[in-house]
């Protein structure tokens, strides 16, 4: 891997680890509640939904043949030409995300990073409708907040235990 493409995928993943606040509360159906994962259970499980969204990202970004990903540009570029794309792979995320049962006493920190992982979707949705309407202010904009989103994640996933996606 490039020193470009490493930058890239490392600047990508810190967006996930990116609707709704839901939860378990807000799904439907008659089944009975999950029983909480251990602490160990929940890591495990965060890495995994991590690793699928990072598989899914980097075969997006490696399909697209327009993008060099050895130009230093190359993680603007991304942004740029698929983000409307990486928001649909976040919202995958997001989900697996609020499908898990956290320990009891990581449950509200979960919550707030699946709530902000909703936030970082329909920021990269935003961000995907500025660059195709040429608006680059208002996408700068929304780079910077995504910017503050991935800090944030980064902060709660270390708060639950659990290595940030990607790094």
């Amino acid at each position: 891997m490039s020193r470009s493409w490493a930058g890239v995928a490392v600047c990508l993943a810190l967006a996930a680890c990116t609707g709704d606040d839901g939860g378990a509360a807000d799904r439907a159906g008659d089944e009975p509640p999950a029983e909480p994962l251990t602490t160990e259970e929940y890591v495990a499980a965060s890495h995994d939904a991590c690793e699928h969204y990072l598989g899914a990202l980097f075969g997006l970004v490696e399909a697209d043949e327009q993008i060099d990903l050895d130009s230093p540009d190359a993680s603007t570029e991304v942004f740029r030409r698929r983000a409307t794309d990486i928001a649909g792979l976040h919202a995958d995320y997001r989900t697996r995300l609020d499908e898990l049962e956290p320990p009891e006493d990581l449950r509200s920190v979960h919550d707030e990073l699946v709530a902000l992982q909703g936030e970082h979707v329909e920021t990269l949705q935003a961000l995907g409708g500025a660059h195709q309407a040429g608006d680059d202010e208002r996408a700068e904009a929304l780079v910077a907040d995504s910017a503050r989103i991935e800090t944030e994640t980064a902060a709660l996933q270390s708060r639950l235990g659990v290595q940030p996606c990607g790094q």
